[in-house]
């Protein structure tokens, strides 16, 4: 369409899982996650914002069951 351009991004992220608490069995049951995400934007079009964002982000993942997983966390 007229007025919008075509970009391709690519993301990278690298994250980093801490257990902070475990079962009796050795079983994840409370996790801790870091990880940073760039975005880098390439094409003809792109001049001045190679480097489109850059997401960090800190997550708690309970795991009630061995099954399912919640999770909270933010992100900046």
């Amino acid at each position: 369409l007229e007025g919008y351009d075509f970009v391709v991004r690519a993301r990278y992220m690298l994250g980093v899982t801490l257990p902070l608490l475990k079962t009796a069995d050795n079983k994840d049951r409370l996790n801790l996650t870091l990880s940073n995400e760039i975005m880098i934007n390439a094409g003809k079009s792109i001049v001045y914002n190679t480097f489109d964002q850059n997401r960090m982000a800190l997550n708690l993942i309970w795991f009630p069951a061995s099954t399912c997983s919640m999770s909270a966390g933010y992100q900046y």
